[in-house]
């Protein structure tokens, strides 16, 4: 989906922020500054709407985390950050869980290790991370993911006659 419009009211760095007249055409969008400038806060905001409207994850709102607080006044979630999009938001969950991706710039693990396989389930179900500062794990996640439907696609999926040089 294409954003429109994102309003931040008091979230994080921004007092109020809105970007807008973003093209529809457009197929790049990028976003560039110097460090502290809001980059990630942007981010987070729109990380932090994705997951109270798209998901079903759950809250994850934390005010002393998220909100600036100008006037000591709080103020909900949905007056803080506003996203609008081109088209209408579709009314069914796995849908909806298409809208916004993000993975972070913090994408290391150093001591990645495969200790437990598990019927995996969609990315889509999945919630990595609450902030943009947070490691995110998706690499491992999606190792885990890929031998785990390996397997399952051997011994569930695939043709009986099948050969395993043929399955590789």
């Amino acid at each position: 989906m294409k954003i429109k419009k994102i309003t931040l009211n008091r979230f994080k760095r921004f007092t109020r922020l809105t970007i807008q007249e973003i093209p529809q055409t457009a197929k790049l969008v990028v976003l560039a500054g110097p460090n502290g400038c809001g980059k990630s806060s942007l981010f987070d905001a729109m990380y932090s709407w994705y997951r109270l409207n798209c998901t079903g994850f759950g809250y994850g709102w934390d005010n002393s985390y998220h909100l600036k607080y100008s006037d000591g006044a709080s103020i909900a979630w949905n007056e803080a950050v506003q996203v609008e999009f081109y088209e209408e938001l579709s009314t069914n969950l796995e849908e909806r869980r298409k809208t916004i991706y993000v993975r972070t710039a913090y994408r290391n693990d150093p001591e990645f290790q495969i200790v437990q396989l598990n019927k995996s389930q969609s990315a889509l179900q999945e919630a990595r991370l609450n902030r943009m500062i947070d490691n995110d794990a998706t690499v491992g996640l999606n190792y885990v993911r890929l031998a785990s439907q390996g397997l399952e696609d051997i011994y569930e999926r695939e043709d009986p006659n099948t050969t395993i040089g043929q399955f590789r």
